[in-house]
């Protein structure tokens, strides 16, 4: 099994007036590349992919959807959870995401080309491998976090798959960058720490700065892909990127 992960897209962000659009998709671009060059199974999203509140979040979207068409032309999978800049809060549950949902109707040899994640749920990867989605949701439709988690994961556990977690919470410990300062959105949902130390991966979006991150609770380490590029002036050590796992 092949993943590509990558997270905190915002091609919709312009930094004291200046569009990273161009920027910000090229980047996403070279990422299907790698996708498709190296044949991945999947490529994961970790939410924010563009924020309802811009005026070119729906051009941001549509970007992303030809790419996830474009991949699955290769037969690369494509999961996406929602992040706290991908919400609506006009209490209809909705995201940016949720044009992306028609590409759910879309199949390839056979299986479906996408996964829209704006609610908890798991994805089967293969017959061996779940992805336990913990999206970022708005306050009409919260959830309790550790009572969600331990639900699915026990679901998996009972029929013998291992569990990958991607989440894209707060997280205890970690040093707020851009993300909480320069540009901060919704409120805290904290990750449930101790609660996934069983499970066999976990990924994190929300933190633009790449790192492994020690959760101590025993369990996998928190692995961060970070932003595709330097959003604000807060990340100038940032280095951009994304995850290539095998296992």
């Amino acid at each position: 099994m092949k993943l590509l992960v990558s997270s905190d897209y915002h091609p919709d962000y312009e930094m004291m007036g200046v569009s990273r659009y161009d920027e910000v998709t090229e980047a996403l671009t070279q990422t299907a590349n790698v996708a498709i060059r190296e044949q991945v199974d999947w490529y994961i999203c970790l939410g924010d992919v563009a924020n309802p509140d811009s005026g070119n979040a729906w051009k941001a979207v549509a970007f992303f959807g030809q790419l996830i068409v474009a991949m699955s032309k290769h037969g690369i999978r494509t999961a996406v959870i929602a992040g706290n800049h991908d919400v609506w809060t006009d209490g209809s549950g909705a995201t940016t995401l949720t044009p992306l949902k028609m590409l759910e109707k879309v199949e390839h040899e056979g299986r479906q080309i996408a996964h829209i994640v704006e609610r908890p749920k798991n994805i089967r990867l293969d017959d061996e491998t779940a992805l336990l989605c913990l999206p970022y949701t708005a306050p009409s439709h919260s959830y309790d976090v550790e009572e969600v988690t331990k639900s699915l994961w026990k679901a998996n556990e009972k029929i013998s798959i291992r569990t990958i977690v991607a989440s894209h919470l707060m997280v205890p410990g970690i040093h707020p960058g851009s993300e909480t300062k320069d540009m901060p959105r919704g409120r805290n949902i904290q990750y449930p720490v101790g609660v996934t130390k069983n499970t066999f991966m976990r990924l994190q979006g929300h933190y633009h700065k790449r790192q492994i991150f020690d959760l101590g609770d025993g369990g996998p380490k928190l692995r961060i892909p970070g932003s595709l590029c330097r959003l604000a002036f807060g990340e100038e050590d940032n280095e951009p990127s994304f995850f290539l796992i095998e296992f």
